[in-house]
């Protein structure tokens, strides 16, 4: 370990050499991301405090369509095509339209990666508009989001897809 001569000098921003005590705790200005404790907290405040946002924006949702197969995830629907220009991730997955009376599984994907899952029921009692609360990885900026339906008893069932997320900088 590398000995400094002042113990008690400010951490570079964004550091990560782990040599004082000063670099895991880290700088005020610590962007998230970081390995310190102020990039964490950055982090979270951003987290806590920032706008929910819809994904597509003022747009109809995406249709996803599952497997004729039961059981049997369908072909990748994209969902957002490297549209939002921050890091991110999606808190809550909205599923409307679904097309029969049955038990679904929906998956998001970046980069063939499972962000999240979620699974619902549509009956002639209950209809899944509604929004699902997931928790997912940072998502980069850029990514590619694509998803895959299946359902219980196969048939090539479709289901419309938004999601909401926060953004970090």
């Amino acid at each position: 370990m590398t000995v400094r001569n002042n113990s008690n000098a400010v951490a570079v921003a964004n550091s990560s050499s782990n040599e004082t005590i000063n670099d895991v705790i880290g700088n005020r200005t610590d962007a998230f991301g970081t390995t310190t404790l102020a990039g964490g907290i950055h982090e979270i405040r951003e987290h806590v405090h920032s706008a929910q946002l819809v994904w597509p924006y003022l747009a109809d949702p995406v249709t996803v369509m599952g497997s004729a197969e039961a059981w049997t995830l369908g072909a990748a629907a994209t969902v957002c095509n490297a549209g939002i220009a921050t890091a991110f991730d999606i808190h809550h997955v909205d599923v409307s339209a679904a097309s029969a009376n049955e038990e679904y599984m929906l998956v998001l994907y970046d980069d063939g990666v499972i962000v999240c899952e979620v699974s619902f029921t549509k009956s002639p009692t209950s209809d899944p508009v509604r929004s699902m609360p997931v928790v997912c990885p940072l998502i980069a900026a850029d990514s590619i989001i694509t998803a895959k339906l299946a359902t219980k008893g196969g048939g090539s069932d479709t289901c419309a897809v938004k999601f909401w997320y926060h953004t970090y900088s």
